[in-house]
């Protein structure tokens, strides 16, 4: 496959009506530049330009560190910013709507089969592995990040190559229905994929009813008869089927389950604690089929079954298709599993510090089950709703300790806001093994340091916005690391 993608110089020109300055021939992209983060032979877009002119930023300064990247081109809207560099620059009236119109262009034109997945929790390990999987089999493209607003889904589509057949994106959980409605009509997919929907950024929607609504947007820019993928297992399903089916009453509608009365479903699925996999039987479509997944969580084998309707539904070969799980690593978001020497201390880590969603807080320490063994657990754990104390709040902490009381934890540690719902709702046994509830970090990690042994496993868990990645760096920093899963 070629490294170059399918939008080059003339195709934009083209596009955007734009015209070209210091362009004397046709140029090839590598890639699309993104949220400042650009590479040798990419695109740029200066979607910035209008922040730099209203806070008074030095244009000519911004647009040199552009080219310092050895970017081959930037897409500008005013021709006078072309006179400082001798670098090919196209002009456009509005960089922003000429990147949506470039984007959607491409999408029309290579016309690959799209993918949506949406959710409160599970999007970027899904993509991740529905990429892993279909790859070796199908051109597939999908930027494995966890960026799922409106302008990484543009960046998807514009840096997709000529030879791709599936395009994989995933759309925030956060968004209001009306900007979901946006998103999904840029995309126009052929397949939304809803991996778990579950109550979350409620600050956002307010009521389960805006929530349903605003996650079921993500079908109503499917093209005509399009495919849903629903976990039939989740709270939510029967109020989300039916929210689908008044918004898009021609779209057919899929099921996963670890039960059989679904379009696929588990069989059978076992932990393998030596190597911290799980050896599943499933049923997709009436295919049975047995694989390993190198995957320690405790949703992997549901999620791969959903992943393999997919496939299914893409006319793969099932057995082949599962073949491809060998390899897989996972995405920071979806938890990962290290083996750390800290204080030349040996111990295990399983950092899921950017886990905020309650749903997958649950599943995480479900993990801590499987993961066990012989070790002592000494756990961080940060609230899911950290922005106002209100009944969802209450409710989600409340929620929370439930979950904390049923995990095999020997010690722990509470950060964050809003948390005295989870204290009054821990059980005496549970109580008596908390270490200390502070908002301090540096106070967790010097405890920390006193408190973990030989063979212990670290556990740190919360919402994103406490930034309890920051005591993961300090331990990395202090040893060695190697990231197991």
């Amino acid at each position: 496959m070629s490294e170059k993608i399918y939008l080059d110089a003339q195709k934009l020109k083209e596009i955007t009506k734009g015209y070209w300055i210091n362009c004397k021939e046709n140029i090839n992209f590598t890639g699309i530049g993104t949220h400042g983060v650009l590479k040798e032979g990419n695109l740029s877009f200066a979607i910035a330009l209008d922040k730099w002119r209203k806070e008074s930023i030095d244009i000519e300064y911004e647009l040199l560190k552009i080219f310092r990247k050895k970017v081959s081109a930037v897409v500008i809207d005013k021709k006078e910013y072309a006179q400082f560099f001798n670098k090919p620059m196209l002009v456009v009236d509005d960089v922003n709507k000429a990147m949506e119109k470039v984007a959607c262009a491409i999408r029309d034109e290579l016309n690959p089969i799209r993918v949506l997945v949406a959710g409160s929790v599970g999007k970027t390990g899904f993509k991740t592995q529905l990429h892993h999987i279909l790859s070796p089999l199908i051109n597939t493209h999908a930027i494995i990040n966890s960026a799922n607003v409106k302008l990484p889904i543009l960046y998807s589509l514009l840096s997709m190559k000529k030879d791709d057949k599936v395009e994989i994106l995933e759309v925030s959980g956060a968004a209001r229905y009306e900007v979901g409605v946006e998103r999904s009509e840029i995309v126009k997919p052929n397949i939304v994929v809803f991996t778990n929907v579950t109550p979350n950024h409620m600050r956002v929607h307010k009521t389960l009813d805006n929530f349903i609504k605003a996650k079921a947007s993500a079908v109503v820019g499917m093209v005509p008869n399009g495919f849903c993928i629903l976990n039939e297992d989740m709270d939510t399903y029967e109020i989300l089927k039916n929210k689908i089916k008044e918004l898009r009453p021609d779209v057919k509608i899929f099921t996963f389950s670890k039960e059989n009365n679904a379009d696929a479903f588990l069989l059978e699925n076992t932990f393998n604690h030596k190597d911290f996999t799980w050896d599943v039987k499933a049923n997709i479509r009436d295919n049975i089929v047995d694989y390993t997944v190198p995957m320690f969580q405790n949703h992997a084998p549901l999620q791969s079954v959903a992943a393999l309707l997919v496939a299914a539904l893409l006319s793969q070969n099932i057995s082949k298709v599962s073949e491809n799980y060998k390899n897989l690593i996972c995405y920071e978001t979806m938890g990962r599993l290290f083996e750390v020497v800290f204080d030349n201390k040996k111990i295990l880590y399983y950092d899921q510090s950017l886990r905020g969603a309650i749903e997958g807080m649950r599943s995480a320490l479900l993990d801590l089950k499987n993961i066990k063994g012989n070790r002592r657990i000494v756990a961080v754990i940060g609230g899911s709703s950290t922005e106002e104390d209100n009944s969802f709040t209450k409710e989600q902490h409340t929620a929370l300790a439930s979950y904390i009381n049923d995990a095999p934890i020997d010690l722990l540690y509470t950060t964050g806001p809003y948390l005295n719902y989870l204290h009054e709702n821990l059980n005496e046994e549970m109580k008596k093994k908390v270490i200390m509830d502070t908002n301090d970090k540096d106070k967790i990690f010097d405890s920390l340091r006193e408190n973990l042994q030989e063979n212990d496993l670290l556990f740190i868990m919360g919402n994103g916005y406490l930034k309890l990645a920051t005591i993961s760096s300090r331990i990395f920093k202090l040893g060695s690391k190697k990231q197991i899963k």
